[in-house]
């Protein structure tokens, strides 16, 4: 079936890419000026331990999230093939590009790392540079989908190294950033998140490149936002989830006057709002969040509980460590 083909947020899910768990040898990200105020978003407790561990294995510096986290992104994936999804993991770097600009490695969440729309992938052009390197892993995939006419595949202008550093307000003036945690596809229409990911250059550079087919709507996040993913979520036409205290721009015509689940600012921090929609209806989600997963039984959405709240607590959920491959069509 491997071809690219991504219309919406939750046609029927076909085939998909998810991250790699943490191995032992994965270190945390160097630390340096600027990096602070980009990772506003992020809980006091992890700040303070990602600063001082900088360059240290994850595993050392979190046994025990590390061996949880391991556990379930591997329950993930079985519940995604149990859903007779075809799954491809991310496979190691290798070699030097392990060293690429960061010496961290960290490759649970590929959905930043590409942007996906029809049969376009982008690859992003992301301001936390140990992330850049991600793209190298699936290079093969990806390059023999190109061969085959299976997929359009380019790359963006790379954003500066200046954005994570003491003149970041400077370098955001002259770098296009774009992040797939921003990047939302409804029909023809894309929301891109502005923020800690993905900027106004962004935005024109992705409309630029999918030329007439799409209109890229940029939507203003909070700072307390990381992605537009942690603001929004579209389940099935009609009905999403939102947490209204991170989203500063009014929605889209097409979508504002949707039934939205409301989440709280403290749900959406520990990654509520990201859940993975399988099917139009049906979407996987954290037990954790257990009101909002009533609310969706409320509202007669499909929810397959898939813990994953060790895997949220370093940023991302089920929606970050996932990059789509083949959505059916509404």
């Amino acid at each position: 079936m491997t071809k690219v083909h991504v219309y919406s947020e939750y046609g029927k899910l076909r085939e998909i890419i998810i991250g790699r768990p943490l191995e032992e040898d994965d270190p945390l990200w160097d630390w340096g000026p600027g990096m602070d105020e980009e990772f506003s978003w992020m809980t006091e407790d992890n700040l303070k331990k990602f600063k001082s561990g900088a360059g240290k294995p994850f595993a050392e510096v979190f046994p025990e999230r590390f061996t949880k986290t391991r556990e379930q992104m591997d329950g993930f994936k079985k519940a995604l093939e149990d859903e007779g999804i075809i799954v491809h993991q991310v496979p190691k770097l290798q070699h030097e590009d392990r060293n690429y600009i960061n010496r961290g490695v960290e490759q649970m969440y590929p959905r930043d790392v590409w942007c996906t729309a029809g049969d376009t992938v982008m690859v992003s052009s992301l301001r936390m540079p140990w992330k850049r390197k991600q793209q190298f892993a699936m290079a093969p995939f990806y390059m023999d989908l190109m061969r085959k006419s299976e997929a359009k595949y380019l790359s963006a202008p790379q954003a500066t190294t200046d954005i994570l550093s003491a003149r970041t307000h400077e370098a955001e003036k002259y770098s296009v950033l774009f992040d797939g945690g921003d990047f939302f596809v409804n029909g023809n229409e894309i929301y891109i998140g502005q923020g800690h990911g993905s900027n106004a250059l962004g935005a024109k550079f992705v409309q630029d490149m999918l030329g007439d087919q799409f209109k890229v709507f940029p939507l203003q996040l909070s700072k307390s936002a990381l992605h537009l993913d942690c603001t929004i979520s579209l389940i099935r036409d009609g009905v999403g989830i939102i947490c209204r205290d991170w989203l500063i721009s009014d929605l889209p015509d097409s979508i504002k006057d949707w039934t939205w689940i409301e989440a709280t600012a403290e749900e959406a921090v520990m990654l509520g709002v990201n859940g993975l929609p399988v099917a139009p209806n049906r979407i996987m989600f954290d037990p954790y969040h257990a009101r909002l997963v009533n609310e969706l039984k409320v509202h007669d959405v499909e929810v397959v509980e898939v813990p994953y709240d060790q895997v949220a607590s370093w940023g991302g959920s089920m929606r970050c460590s996932t990059q789509p491959v083949y959505r059916e069509d509404i």
